[in-house]
């Protein structure tokens, strides 16, 4: 009998394989799920999404992860790169604040940490540094932000404010953060400001061709 319990314990405690599967969420994308080995951790928060059991992290362990992705980016040529884009237009510009639009969640649908919206917010601190703004404040407005994603931001001093409250603070002195948003965000940046400075992606293919 005591051989049959550490067998089963053993196997309790073992990692397990999912297998890959595709679901369909409510609005009709497609993801591929599972095949990852997850190992059991009762200690983690776990929420169900399209019939798995999901890890949600707390405050504490996305701040670890931010500060250790932070250091690595810090560490990077893209990091060096960005300082030389940005340096010679230090104590130029008369920015009042910086507006964060579509940051996106710090933890993807499927329960992973997402390392592009890390390095995003690290990039940006990257930028404010440079610039010497970094005591003016700071809003970050996206619908896809979590209690928790709001709660990290605000540790850091962020003004998390709730969609669209965040456009009607941008003005002709703003820095506007908006990577990879849609046209529409853009659109209602340029109408609220236009501001001082906007740091996105290439809007040529907006304004020259069929959006």
């Amino acid at each position: 009998m005591t051989n049959t319990k550490t067998k089963k314990n053993k196997r309790a405690n073992r990692a397990v394989r999912t297998k890959r599967a595709i679901i369909e969420d409510e609005d009709g994308w497609a993801h591929v799920v599972g095949g990852r080995t997850i190992k059991p951790d009762a200690s983690k928060a776990k929420i169900k999404k399209w019939g798995f059991d999901v890890v949600t992290y707390t405050l504490e362990e996305v701040t670890a992860k931010y500060e250790s992705l932070k250091d690595k980016w810090e560490e990077s040529d893209a990091c060096k790169e960005l300082i030389k884009l940005v340096q010679p237009y230090e104590g130029k510009s008369q920015v009042n604040n910086v507006v964060v639009m579509g940051l996106g969640s710090f933890q993807t649908q499927m329960g992973d940490f997402s390392q592009t919206t890390f390095t995003q917010l690290a990039a940006l601190a990257t930028i404010r540094k440079t610039l010497a703004i970094w005591d003016i404040p700071v809003i970050a407005q996206d619908p896809a932000f979590s209690p928790v994603d709001k709660e990290f931001l605000q540790s850091l001093g962020f003004e998390v404010l709730e969609s669209p409250e965040g456009f009607d603070l941008v003005n002709t002195g703003s820095l506007v953060y908006a990577i990879h948003c849609y046209p529409i965000v853009y659109d209602q940046v340029g109408k609220k400001g236009p501001p001082a400075v906007l740091i996105g992606n290439d809007l040529t293919r907006l304004t020259d061709g069929p959006m």
